[in-house]
């Protein structure tokens, strides 16, 4: 089977705070995440909004997104109830004399998903929201991510197969790959109804996977950032596959060596 790699900010939806859908749209548009490719990736990855892999034959383009948008999250804040301090014109917001902190989790030793927590800390400042970034260890991050769900924010990556059901687990209610908490009983029912299509006809089932990429980036059940781009090479002497939005080494078995000259 085929992966893609992607990267994400994940929300624990089962904190008050983060179930308010403004809070975490407001987060979305608060983060330059092409800013971030540039600096973190090189420019080596691409921007996704969606749960199926681009190479997918079920990827659609008709998804909810969050672009950059400084003006649209500080508008959301505000219809949140998250102000300012009163005579500022910025500073951490509060709701009710409570500030507006949130921590954000990444395994220690990791240069990317650290850079990735720095600038998201840096980005949100500037709509008033404070973030405090912690590194754990892997065993003890993981086990708070899925264990005990003492977590408000936390950075991972998942590989996502070109066969779209293969994200079931991460996005059904009570799915085993589900740190979220992620819930919506029409998601739930189309993951089930693209599997039991008469025939597997793959028109129909694409219908059904559009519809589930619609509902689960309208619900923004986290922060897409990216597909992270692999770069590689082979020597001259190999015939290996065509390139294709998979890449060239989709079938290695077939890779022959070159007849020599």
């Amino acid at each position: 089977m085929l992966f893609r790699s992607w990267t994400y900010i994940g929300f624990n939806l089962r904190r008050p705070l983060l179930s308010d859908i403004r809070i975490r749209r407001a987060l979305a548009h608060a983060i330059d995440r092409t800013r971030m490719v540039t600096t973190i990736r090189q420019g080596h990855a691409r921007l996704i909004d969606s749960i199926v892999a681009s190479a997918s034959w079920a990827s659609t383009s008709d998804v909810t997104r969050s672009p950059y948008d400084l003006a649209k999250a500080r508008q959301l804040l505000d219809e949140a109830g998250w102000r300012t301090p009163e005579g500022q014109q910025e500073g951490t917001r509060t709701r009710d004399g409570v500030p507006l902190v949130l921590r954000l989790h990444y395994n220690s030793g990791n240069r990317e998903r650290e850079q990735i927590a720095t600038m998201t800390r840096d980005f949100v400042r500037a709509v008033g929201i404070q973030i405090d970034c912690v590194a754990e260890e892997w065993a003890p991050f993981l086990n708070r991510v899925n264990g005990t769900h003492d977590v408000d924010l936390y950075i991972l990556g998942w590989s996502s197969p070109v066969e779209p059901h293969g994200t079931s687990p991460i996005w059904m209610t009570g799915g085993g790959q589900n740190a979220a908490g992620y819930t919506n009983t029409q998601v739930d029912a189309l993951f089930s109804q693209a599997t039991a299509v008469n025939g597997c006809r793959q028109d129909e089932r694409q219908r059904l996977y559009a519809e589930l990429q619609r509902k689960i980036t309208a619900d923004v059940p986290c922060i897409f950032l990216w597909e992270n781009e692999s770069l590689s090479a082979y020597a001259d002497r190999l015939n290996v596959n065509p390139l294709t939005r998979l890449g060239y080494d989709y079938r290695p078995w077939e890779w022959r060596p070159r007849p020599a000259p």
